[in-house]
């Protein structure tokens, strides 16, 4: 009842405030018409009228926000409490639209590259406005290149946080890199030699192709020439310990094959030399 009363005594205030100014405006304009003949011209006769009705019009604003001020006051607040949940709702959706356009602005990945973006690490299958799916790789550690046979679905929101790594600069090849744990007093140049040779051999059908392919980027993007030759790089893990990491162009549907037959054919060459050398 108190509710319904005070609606009713705003609502009142409100014709007898409205009706009020009509009643004002017809007043005065029927006084600015009768000013006719030399007095007024026509044309500052209307001119008149014009500016009363709107002040007239602007005196009815002012007052129906003062009359309905509290009312006014909370149906803002409910509007934009209404406007902060649909936002909230959406925030995730509108994070992942964001982030796909962020990716079609930088060209951060394409279909069939090897990225990763967070603690994932895959081949791009597919990508649209929500979400990326991957084909998972990374069996044996983070730096292998065998397939785990997972798909990986992230949504696209994870770029706007996320630095993204892509490693197919060189399209169709990209680096294999295989780490091969020695001791100092072990015959440790023998290895390196070994790995040099046998990578040599196993990359020698498609080298050349691969350093057009390395020219043809380096151009595109206005860079120096990546080398796509085996090269093996030397680094001490330990004071008695040193690893020696083997780099090699592979194209991509053959990365997995390469590197194992690289690690096979070197164990096999280097611990039959060894056997021999002791015997």
């Amino acid at each position: 009842m108190l509710i319904e009363g005070f609606a009713f005594s705003h609502l009142l205030a409100t014709c007898v405030y409205v009706f009020s100014l009509i009643f004002v405006r017809r007043l005065i304009e029927r006084v600015i018409k009768s000013q006719a003949g030399e007095q007024w011209s026509q044309e500052y006769r209307l001119k008149a009228i014009g500016h009363v009705r709107s002040t007239i019009l602007a005196l009815v604003v002012i007052g129906l926000i003062f009359i309905w001020a509290e009312e006014l006051r909370s149906f803002t607040v409910s509007v934009f409490a209404i406007a902060v949940a649909v936002v909230m709702a959406f925030l995730e959706l509108i994070r992942c639209v964001h982030g796909y356009l962020l990716l079609m602005r930088s060209n951060a990945y394409c279909l069939g590259d090897r990225i990763e973006i967070g603690q994932f690490k895959g081949d791009v299958l597919s990508v649209n406005l929500l979400y990326t799916t991957l084909l998972e790789v990374g069996i044996g550690g983070k730096t292998s290149n065998q397939g785990t046979g997972k798909r990986i679905v992230f949504p696209n929101s994870l770029l706007l946080t996320s630095i993204v790594v892509n490693s197919s600069f060189l399209e169709d090849f990209s680096f294999v890199s295989i780490d091969i744990p020695m001791l100092v007093d072990e015959h440790w140049q023998r290895a390196k030699a070994i790995l040099l040779e046998i990578a040599q051999e196993e990359s020698q059908p498609f080298l050349e192709k691969a350093r057009r392919r390395a020219k043809e980027m380096a151009q595109k993007h206005g860079l120096e020439p990546v080398s796509v030759e085996p090269r093996v790089f030397i680094r001490m893990t330990h004071p008695r310990q040193l690893l020696l990491t083997l780099r090699v162009a592979s194209p991509w549907n053959l990365r997995d094959r390469i590197e194992q037959s690289i690690m096979n054919r070197f164990l096999e060459k280097f611990f039959q030399e060894e056997k021999l050398s002791i015997t």
